[in-house]
């Protein structure tokens, strides 16, 4: 059995990974422990609200189906697709921390993981859009480092 998926298919799991990400940033936001990160967790919720519109406004221009991804790249986001990273319940990911660190270093993961499936994207996505795709990687990459920033104030507190 061949596992193919359309770029419009990609875009949608890039979607909700970006609602997921923004549920447990907002999920994270409100516990009790998180108080004094709370405007970083905040700040990474509305960020990743713009990753979704981005990749929305991505799927919205393109023409049919868009590229087919096929073969070992196809297996690959199957593989994404039942792992973790597109874990839909962020409380149940809450759940497993145990610290405002577990929090964090958490959503490093996840971070480090949405990064990985988005370099799998480029070539599933149209050339005009490559470049709104790479900037979206950049951003992730800020994520990492301003949650690292916010782990390492936590632990000099």
């Amino acid at each position: 059995m061949s596992i193919t998926f359309t770029a419009v298919e990609i875009l949608e799991m890039a979607q909700q990974l970006e609602r997921n990400g923004a549920e447990f940033y907002s999920a994270a936001a409100m516990l009790p422990a998180a108080a004094a990160r709370r405007r970083a967790l905040v700040d990474l919720a509305a960020w990743e609200e713009q990753h979704e519109k981005q990749f929305a406004e991505m799927q919205t221009a393109l023409v049919g189906p868009g590229p087919v991804l096929t073969g070992e790249a196809a297996l690959y986001v199957q593989a994404l697709v039942n792992g973790h990273v597109f874990e839909p319940n962020a409380h149940e990911l809450l759940s497993r921390c145990q610290t405002v660190g577990d929090v964090l270093r958490t959503a490093i993961g996840l971070e480090k993981e949405s990064i990985v499936f988005y370099v799998g994207l480029r070539d599933t996505i149209a050339p005009e859009h490559r470049g709104q795709l790479e900037d979206i990687i950049h951003q992730e990459m800020r994520h990492i480092a301003v949650l690292t920033n916010e782990l390492a104030v936590m632990k000099a507190a």
